[in-house]
């Protein structure tokens, strides 16, 4: 199966995926490679994306994209962000199994 999530891989990317969304609540997983929590959600955040196709899920490597990290003031890995009209709503720290992270991020900021 196909991922659900998108491979934010420069600044353009993630402001064209922001202008882009209309009003579709968009997802961003800030990760890092080295980070065992973050290597440890990816298939939650990827199980989450596949039961919500209303919703744009992505990630994003602060390591290999550190002018977007800068600029989303990314200072921990695992972070998750919430954007409504390129906005950001709000965010969620840390580690989460499926159900909490569809809480947290999804069913929180849907309206």
């Amino acid at each position: 199966m196909p991922s659900m999530v998108r491979d934010i891989n420069t600044k353009d990317e993630f402001d064209a995926l922001l202008a882009d969304s209309n009003d579709k609540l968009v997802v961003v997983y800030f990760s890092a490679e080295w980070s065992g929590p973050c290597r440890m959600m990816v298939n939650v955040f990827e199980d989450v994306a596949a039961h919500n196709s209303d919703v744009i899920f992505a990630k994003l490597d602060v390591d290999k994209n550190g002018e977007t990290a800068s600029h989303c003031d990314i200072s921990s890995v695992p972070v998750f962000h919430c954007y409504k009209n390129g906005e950001k709503a709000d965010e969620y720290s840390g580690t989460a199994y499926e159900q909490k992270l569809q809480r947290e991020l999804v069913d929180k900021n849907k309206e």
